[in-house]
């Protein structure tokens, strides 16, 4: 191929002629055509920190398992996934034996062993690889790996999120190739950042910045070369024109549709519409360490006069539900908050103000010691739900005396080392985020979750940290209930990070594309390699 692109038209036509002898030539089947907003800042995946860096890091990176469309974790490098009913967990729950799969290669053909699976742990704990899940892997005391087929984790204390959280595809766990990363100094300069080796269907052909990332199948992959030779991500920082190519036909699959434009392309022959429900919700994000947000009766005000219903119906089009827990409606671990109303409950914000000393000014705008109640909504821009959100929600506030202006920041540089989510540098953000199926919020609302880790809110409750390290340790789902519920009800009392909504994800794709599954959790990429494109 390199040598047919040095040639001239003349040459690349008389190659042809002599390799067919001169009958028709079939032409190279096109790529799959894929449109997300976010530009990525890495292709490293102990780097991700943004959805969709994880999400590309599926196709190019492999894991000891991946998350299905049921939401369960399956197999990926690991022949089966671990359970105390095979013997790969052992009684106390401490251990837990992962066995790889054989003849599994790097894109480079170096065999990928268990001695990876160390490594990527040993990176993770760098602290110059400024990991953004270490409090998810700090509960990991060691990694034995006895023979290059087994890794064998041992625990510092049992968690029966364990297979579901630890080295998963699409969540931070992508398994890094040791003779690749071992040598090289400076990780954050190194060619991987932008042209990883990884062991996934894809490998990186070419990343042109700010437009897009080309793909191109893995012959060598462990499942068999992908039925796609190629896929083409375009980042489309408007999500409007986003729609308007794959209605188009330039694009043939984006899982960042507006509803709202979504509901119009129903009837459309060329494409399938679904909507599925989500473990992504859009929230509220409090610096609770930032006057006036370090008193809890202010944040909750400010939660409760949201009209969630407005939101989920003006904006989503009906393709959400309100927020009233910091997990969705469909967890089994779901506990509403019982003063939560769907309209917003404008009387209860307003008397929380009042108790806390902000009262009304002759302008409408509140006071408290000759200082207004008036701070900036951060936003991440390029969603326009996002931006919609944003706006319903400064008037509501401005409706019970709150001075409110917007801050769009892009999605990059909001959550990038150094970025304004991870410095501190935000009064209170309205962001989308995802999460695993588990209830397990112990990097975004403990302690120990605090930047680098994504507790951004640097919300710190002893009660909170307790009750989540023994929800953590046992399998009892009653236990594990009970503890999630007085979780749920610390956090609607102190509302450092107040869920309004959670989202179904809209997925608009060509009626050529067969295949896809789609899987909110991690990745749609968790089966790419199945995955084909009719011409």
């Amino acid at each position: 191929m390199r040598f047919v692109r040095r040639c001239t038209a003349l040459c690349s036509a008389f190659a042809l002629l002599l390799t067919f002898g001169g009958g028709p030539v079939s032409a190279e089947p096109r790529p799959l055509r894929i449109g997300l907003v976010q530009q990525t800042n890495s292709l490293d995946p102990l780097h991700a920190v943004q959805f969709y860096e994880n999400y590309l890091a599926e196709a190019i990176f492999s894991a000891l398992c991946v998350i299905d469309d049921h939401g369960s974790p399956s197999p990926d490098l690991a022949r089966e996934v671990p359970t105390k009913q095979n013997g790969g967990i052992s009684a106390d729950g401490k251990t837990i034996t992962y066995h790889l799969r054989t003849g599994v290669r790097w894109q480079d053909g170096v065999p990928l062993t268990s001695a990876d699976v160390a490594y990527t742990l040993a990176r993770m704990r760098d602290p110059k690889s400024n990991f953004p899940e270490t409090t998810v892997y700090s509960i990991i005391d060691r990694i034995d790996t006895p023979d290059p087929q087994t890794a064998v984790l041992h625990l510092r204390a049992p968690w029966a999120d364990a297979t579901s959280e630890l080295f998963v595809g699409g969540q931070d766990g992508s398994i890094v190739p040791q003779h690749v990363l071992q040598n090289i100094v400076d990780l954050d300069t190194s060619s991987f950042e932008s042209a990883p080796v990884g062991s996934g269907p894809y490998a990186v052909e070419r990343w042109e910045r700010g437009s897009r990332i080309l793909l191109r199948a893995n012959p060598t992959y462990f499942r068999g070369k992908p039925h796609i030779d190629r896929i083409e991500i375009d980042f489309v920082p408007d999500q409007n024109v986003l729609a308007l190519r794959v209605k188009d036909g330039e694009l043939d699959f984006s899982p960042q549709i507006p509803q709202a434009f979504a509901a119009q392309l129903h009837d459309s022959p060329a494409l399938h519409v679904r909507a599925v429900p989500t473990y992504t919700d859009v929230e509220l994000c409090f610096e609770t360490q930032h006057p006036p947000f370090d008193d809890a009766r202010v944040r909750r005000a400010l939660s409760l006069a949201v009209d969630r219903k407005r939101l989920t119906t003006s904006i989503y089009r009906g393709f959400a539900l309100p927020g009233d827990d910091f997990v969705p409606p469909q967890s089994p671990f779901h506990t509403a908050d019982p003063s939560f109303r769907l309209e917003g409950n404008v009387p209860e914000a307003t008397r929380l103000l009042d108790a806390a000393g902000w009262n009304l000014g002759p302008d409408g705008i509140r006071q408290k010691s000759g200082q207004s109640l008036s701070f900036v909504l951060t936003t991440q821009s390029g969603y326009a739900q996002i931006a919609g959100d944003a706006v319903q929600v400064q008037a509501m506030w401005h409706a019970i005396g709150a001075d409110v202006s917007l801050r769009p920041i892009l999605s990059n540089m909001l959550y990038a080392n150094g970025g304004t989510m991870r410095t501190g540098d935000f009064a209170v953000a309205i962001v989308p985020d995802g999460y695993a199926s588990s209830p397990d919020r112990a990097d975004t609302l403990t302690t120990s979750g605090f930047p680098p880790g994504r507790n951004y809110a640097r919300y710190s409750d002893r009660d909170v940290d307790a009750w989540t390290a023994a929800a953590r340790v046992t399998d009892d789902f009653s236990a594990r209930r009970a503890l999630y519920a007085k979780i749920s009800r610390r956090l609607a009392r102190d509302a450092p990070l107040p869920s309004l909504l959670w989202t179904e994800q809209v997925y608009v794709y060509s009626g050529a594309l067969s295949g896809l599954r789609p899987e909110t959790v991690n990745s749609d990429f968790w089966n790419v390699y199945d995955w084909s494109l009719a011409r």
